[in-house]
């Protein structure tokens, strides 16, 4: 029939941060696929967000990897520890229960019984907070790189979104097609939001 041929997608494709068109890459008429650039923006400002979000990345992941080290390093001198107290305790346990035997065998006097059963005491108190401090040290592992895991993940996340920013830049069609508008020039300064080009298939 008699008719006007319409497309059956039209796209706008609108500025996804402020910018200065640096250059016109096509014209309108020109058939384009997803991946073709139409236009090249520059904007100083998100390219050095970019670079900003990069380092903060970078140094998040730094500060995860020296977390780790320095708690794994703590637990090992918690566990060195929680191993000598327990040492100690089982040697002023023997002692205690040698000095009790001699004193029962009339070999051995009170007083040197009562001070290694103190000894002995005191040792197993000792044994116990080293271990609880070891123990505390091994189960806080786990929550504090997971905080700091979190950190560097929202780093990460703000790093993306920069760089997709920064690519952005480069005004892409999105859809296979035809270029159709073009309302923009070189040097014009465009806002976020704003129309750049009319694609339609």
């Amino acid at each position: 029939g008699i008719g006007t041929l319409v497309p059956e997608e039209i796209r706008w494709i609108a500025a996804r941060t402020q910018g200065h068109v640096d250059r016109l890459v096509l014209r309108p008429g020109a058939v384009v696929s997803p991946d073709s650039v139409i236009m090249v923006l520059s904007n100083p400002d998100v390219e050095q967000a970019a670079v900003a979000a990069d380092s903060q990345l970078k140094a998040a992941e730094a500060g995860l990897v020296n977390l780790k080290v320095q708690l794994e390093s703590g637990l090992l001198q918690s566990e060195s520890a929680a191993a000598a107290a327990k040492a100690n305790y089982e040697q002023d346990r023997l002692q205690a229960e040698v000095n009790d035997q001699l004193f029962a065998d009339g070999l051995g006097s009170s007083l040197v019984l009562k001070l290694s059963k103190v000894t002995a005491d005191q040792a197993a108190t000792n044994d116990s907070i080293e271990q609880k401090r070891y123990n505390y040290a091994k189960d806080s592992i786990a929550p504090q790189i997971a905080v700091k895991q979190e950190e560097v993940d929202q780093f990460r996340a703000a790093a993306k979104l920069r760089h997709d920013e920064l690519a952005a830049l480069s005004v892409r069609a999105g859809m296979s097609g035809v270029l159709q508008v073009v309302p923009v020039e070189v040097g014009a300064q465009v806002l976020p939001g704003a129309n750049l080009a009319r694609v339609a298939d």
